[in-house]
């Protein structure tokens, strides 16, 4: 998500097809694990101008998603990855899957670590390989970033704000 949206299975690069579709997992993304609501699905993905036929469109992009995340499910098995919920769907995938959900764990790990320390009052609380540590892994975790978090949502309220929000905690890190 911190940058055009990719989905890894292993090694493997999955080819999620039209921007529309990357949009549509970058949504799912956004929520965490949560349901969205075929409305809320419809306001990210396209805005105030929906096309006529939007839930058919919509459940076209689903199914078309669920073939390139589970290809190896049967047909009309229910996935595992990319589930209906009322009301209406979500992503489930386990908790490190997500780089924008990688990058604010880590900083804000890092930041607690460093907070403890108060070098102004008293004596450092982190040793000099403490220090190193956590460059290392605020290294690891900028390097997560491969441009505009969520940009195939381009300027959604709800992207715009999660978008902010990261690059707030990417200043953080940095």
């Amino acid at each position: 998500m911190l940058g055009v949206t990719e989905v890894w299975r292993g090694d493997e690069r999955v080819d999620l097809g039209t921007r529309k579709r990357r949009a549509l997992v970058a949504a799912l993304a956004l929520s965490a694990g949560r349901p969205v609501s075929v409305d809320g699905l419809v306001d990210l993905l396209w805005g105030d101008d929906p096309p006529e036929a939007v839930t058919g469109a919509l459940q076209v992009y689903v199914s078309g998603l669920r073939r390139a995340l589970e290809p190896e499910r049967a047909p009309r098995a229910p996935s595992a990855v990319l589930v209906t919920v009322a009301p209406g769907y979500a992503l489930r995938l386990p908790a490190d899957a997500l780089d924008a959900a990688r990058f604010d764990h880590t900083v804000t790990a890092v930041h607690r670590r460093l907070g403890r320390a108060d070098p102004v009052w008293s004596a450092p609380a982190l040793a000099a390989n403490d220090l190193a540590e956590a460059v290392a892994d605020l290294d690891e975790a900028l390097a997560l970033w491969r441009g505009v978090p969520y940009v195939d949502l381009e300027d959604a309220p709800a992207a715009v704000a999660e978008r902010t929000r990261l690059e707030e905690l990417r200043t953080v890190a940095l």
